[in-house]
């Protein structure tokens, strides 16, 4: 409708480009042909949560299993050329490489569709030597066609890949988000747009604010106080304080003696340390905690504050970094794609350009 309007001369302006069309305008816009068209890549994601609370994902072990194999049994770039058809960009990490000063490559997956789909049959397999069922699962969605769609083609995708039945189940608006809260879902349709240019904006997400080191299950669930966006109620009291704590404070954990011994003693003690931070490699040959340990000589040894802050800032992202890892190696929740803007305007209208929030102040 608002492309015919736009056609028709009736608007002068659309803010999303028809999905149905959007490829093709996207094409013809890269060969000069309609100069009405306007994309740019996006720091929006298309996510599902997954619900930790159901038994078959609780299992640290077990569940973690699984929701790496559903991670890894969707072909991406079939979904977004099939399905999607806006150019999106197939995730595999939960912050975009849009933020400077971030190293932001890909968490999870083989780099390739066939390695990545025998990884996932053989987590399900592991799944099921464990003693457990392979379930049935339901993907929760807000009513939209383009949000059954992408359900339908990910429904195919477990079924065919893994032999796991999926339902679907659309909600209207204020009662999906309802049943969201109350983690009344196995899996829930999400996405975020964030709010500054940050991968604290992604990554505090997932976040609670229990930051103890008690172990017992039960007590430690009665404390967790989780982020209101975090539907998942993921809880990783590690992850928790490399978000809330390391990286919001850098400068004053690296500043006093016992804060820094605290963090370096911290960081290697997540029990999946030496399989995950301690051994993926960044694209310099190092990982992540190694890069952190060389940095930090050249904190102390700067010679002004300017910079000691601009040390503290690439050692700040590093703890970011890191997190994520912990985040995409435990899987709370299934990267999808990162959104792609695509706007309608004539060439004639001046003074408006894309820019990452999609805000144009009509002054």
């Amino acid at each position: 409708t608002g492309l015919n309007l736009y056609i028709n001369g009736d608007v002068d302006r659309i803010r999303r480009t028809p999905p149905q069309v959007a490829g093709e305008l996207l094409r013809a816009n890269r060969e000069k042909r309609i100069p009405h068209i306007h994309a740019s890549t996006s720091p929006s994601i298309y996510f599902y949560d997954v619900n930790l609370q159901l038994p078959i994902f609780k299992d640290k072990s077990a569940g973690r299993k699984l929701r790496r194999a559903l991670a890894l049994a969707i072909d991406r770039p079939r979904l977004i050329r099939e399905v999607s058809r806006a150019e999106q960009s197939p995730a595999y990490s939960m912050v975009p490489s849009l933020i400077r000063g971030y190293h932001a490559e890909a968490r999870f997956g083989a780099g390739t569709l066939k390695g990545d789909i025998d990884e996932a049959k053989r987590l399900v397999g592991e799944f099921e030597s464990a003693g457990n069922a392979r379930p049935q699962l339901r993907i929760l969605y807000n009513t939209l066609e383009a949000h059954k769609a992408i359900a339908a083609f990910i429904q195919d995708q477990w079924k065919t890949h893994l032999g796991i039945e999926v339902k679907l189940e659309n909600q209207e608006w204020q009662v999906y988000l309802d049943s969201r809260r109350k983690g009344e879902f196995d899996l829930a349709r999400a996405g975020w747009i964030p709010d500054y240019s940050d991968p604290n904006t992604y990554l505090e997400l997932y976040t609670s604010d229990d930051l103890s080191s008690d172990r017992d299950p039960k007590r430690l669930e009665a404390k967790i106080n989780y982020n209101q966006q975090n539907h998942s109620r993921y809880n990783n009291p590690h992850y928790n304080r490399l978000v809330i704590e390391y990286s919001a404070r850098t400068l004053d954990y690296l500043a006093d003696t016992s804060k820094r011994a605290a963090l370096l003693a911290d960081v290697p003690s997540w029990p999946d340390f030496a399989e995950v931070i301690g051994s993926k490699k960044r694209s310099n040959g190092k990982t992540s905690w190694e890069q952190f340990r060389e940095e930090l000589p050249a904190y102390d040894s700067a010679e002004s504050s300017d910079a000691r802050i601009e040390v503290a800032q690439r050692l700040r992202m590093l703890l970011l970094e890191m997190a994520e890892q912990m985040l995409m190696w435990d899987l709370p929740v299934i990267p999808i794609y990162h959104y792609t803007t695509s706007e309608i305007w004539p060439p004639e209208l001046e003074g408006i350009g894309i820019n990452e929030r999609e805000v144009h102040p009509a002054k």
